[in-house]
């Protein structure tokens, strides 16, 4: 997944360079830039977030059963990415060792699956569905109705403020939030290295909606102002932002997404 993102982001974003140097007009240049976005858009998978889990495969062919999918889609129309991350799962690929021991346990997918809030993890297949065309079919009937972005994703952002879903912020009604439901209304200005490209504005608010501040700081952003030396090849290699957008969120090839500030015109002497 994430190797195809880049070929797919290495190609537009040179021709995008070259549409700034020769393009008569900014509107052009994001017209033939998405266009072309969304001609490669068929080589990715339905919905970003489908994570293939497939470390116990050797014992899945034992059991007669494919490999897992796990649909972030349809468990983030139902919770926020907090209730899981990381008291449950740790946000990083190979660093939760799954077994169905332990899910019939109730660590791992057992803290919901145990017949009381979602269904018990007898049922193989589930989620042992890797060449499952039902999965597709089911998968495009639910979100169907959900806003899309221009790339044709779905735009979660809008969906959550809309009301359109209500994602919870705790597993049992009865539980106390370990982290408080009102989101952190913070917006945060990242100066774009390159002339041609709007500053970043970072939305504190969309991001504590479904996360707590401690999934992102200190360990992935340093909470203070200079001290992240960020940058999209590392993004693109899956640090800072990469850490979720192009897996779980939407991918960073859709510049305007994130760069929004016209930069300020810089005073003459």
């Amino acid at each position: 997944m994430v190797r195809k993102l880049g070929v797919l982001v290495g190609g537009p974003l040179f021709l995008l360079i070259v549409l700034i140097s020769f393009a008569p007009g900014e509107e052009d240049i994001w017209d033939v830039y998405y266009n072309i976005l969304k001609a490669k858009k068929a080589d990715l998978p339905p919905e970003y977030g489908d994570i293939i889990m497939k470390s116990k495969i050797e014992s899945m062919k034992k059991a007669g059963v494919q490999p897992v999918i796990f649909p972030h889609w349809f468990h983030r129309i139902r919770f926020k990415c907090k209730v899981c991350h990381e008291d449950i799962f740790i946000m990083k690929k190979g660093a939760n060792d799954i077994n169905m021991k332990k899910i019939m346990e109730g660590q791992f997918c057992g803290k919901c699956h145990n017949g009381v809030i979602a269904w018990e993890p007898i049922y193989c297949d589930r989620c042992h569905r890797y060449d499952s065309k039902k999965a597709q079919r089911e998968q495009y009937e639910a979100l169907k109705i959900l806003p899309r972005d221009k790339l044709g994703f779905i735009d979660w952002a809008k969906a959550a403020k809309e009301g359109l879903i209500k994602p919870k912020g705790k597993i049992y009604p009865t539980d106390q939030e370990a982290i408080p439901e009102q989101p952190f209304d913070l917006d945060v200005v990242i100066v774009a290295k390159a002339d041609f490209m709007k500053d970043v504005v970072f939305p504190h608010w969309i991001h504590t909606f479904w996360l707590g501040c401690a999934n992102c700081h200190p360990k992935i952003f340093i909470p203070s102002a200079g001290a992240n030396p960020i940058s999209m090849v590392e993004i693109w290699q899956g640090k800072w932002c990469g850490r979720c957008h192009g897996k779980v969120a939407f991918p960073t090839f859709d510049c305007t997404r994130c760069h929004v500030k016209p930069k300020e015109k810089k005073k003459e002497n």
